[in-house]
């Protein structure tokens, strides 16, 4: 599913026998595919990517994780590390959070509802990455942090946005 919240775009993946299995954070290979497949979508995109675990509210039974908090953040570090060493994106541009149980997209008051609460989301945020490792003069040189830069020149951003069913579109900013 595809849906847009303060700005950001978000592709909202179910993670049930899709992405995987009930405890784990072990990406299936359906999960490999879907990965994939978004990735080609998103990669050229200019967006910064945020990888959203959520669970239900029903306690986790495997004994590797000991509560949800715990699942849902090792899940969004799974979809992290696959788009790092499997569909070559940068570090820079991702970043993963866990969200355990507390924002469910329904009510967590039946099966049908845990199923769609148990979900991956990825989104797509306008911005810089938020972590620069080196700075670098336009020369090549390194940037002494102590020293102001001077004026900027400002050129048009454009800033391409999915539109609902996959499209694309460009604004200019």
């Amino acid at each position: 599913d595809f849906t847009t919240e303060n700005g950001a775009v978000i592709i909202r993946v179910r993670s049930d026998d899709v992405m995987f299995a009930r405890g784990s954070d072990q990406l299936t290979p359906k999960a490999r595919r879907t990965i994939d497949a978004v990735a080609q979508v998103v990669a050229p995109l200019p967006h910064q990517i945020r990888i959203e675990g959520h669970t239900c509210n029903l306690p986790v039974r495997s004994g590797k994780y000991a509560n949800n908090w715990e699942l849902s953040s090792a899940r969004a570090i799974s979809v992290v590390l696959h788009m790092i060493s499997k569909c070559g994106f940068s570090p820079h541009r991702l970043s993963a959070m866990g969200y355990s149980d507390t924002l469910p997209v329904v009510p967590n008051n039946s099966e049908a509802h845990h199923i769609k609460n148990r979900r991956i989301d990825i989104v797509l945020t306008r911005g810089d990455a938020p972590h620069k490792t080196s700075v670098t003069a336009a020369g090549g040189g390194a940037v002494d942090p102590d020293v102001k830069p001077g004026p900027v020149d400002v050129v048009p951003h454009v800033d391409v946005t999915l539109m609902p069913h996959g499209k694309a579109g460009a604004s200019h900013q």
